[in-house]
């Protein structure tokens, strides 16, 4: 169900992502849950333009963060295996897949940070990406913040 200032979510997986997601974004206040149902709603409000500028803004610093560490602690290895989310990223937008390009984009981002081998950045990569996978499966594309 589809409003102008909500999005309507019904719970049914048990899927370990989705189901972490989730939680972190009740816990973030993005999404209000009902007592009576599984149902969950996204608030409109929750997710202003400002939000999403700075989520961005965020990932961006991270991310040329993730990528000095990588240079300096990332083997030949690991790169090609984040190119192979790079493939499969492009291959799923030229086909239209949007789940799977959101999907490996935010994979793409992550190895970064796993590549960079600092654990504090990693953690904090994998909780940004619940959000902005979420962020963007909501608004049907790329985080832009310009």
């Amino acid at each position: 169900m589809f409003s102008n200032n909500s999005v309507a979510i019904t719970a049914r997986s048990t899927h370990n992502s989705v189901t972490t997601a989730l939680s972190v974004s009740i816990n973030e206040g993005s999404l209000r849950t009902s007592a009576k149902s599984m149902r969950l709603t996204l608030s409109g409000a929750c997710w202003d333009e400002e939000r999403v500028k700075q989520i961005g803004v965020m990932r961006i610093q991270m991310d040329n963060l993730a990528v000095r560490l990588a240079v300096h602690y990332g083997s030949n290895a690991e790169f090609l295996q984040m190119f192979d989310h790079a493939i499969l990223c492009l291959e799923a937008s030229k086909a239209g897949d949007m789940v799977t390009r959101i999907k490996e984009d935010c994979a793409f981002h992550l190895e970064l940070s796993v590549i960079s081998k600092n654990q504090y950045l990693i953690d904090f990569q994998r909780r940004n990406y619940l959000r902005i996978e979420f962020l963007q499966s909501w608004r049907g594309g790329y985080l832009d913040i310009y």
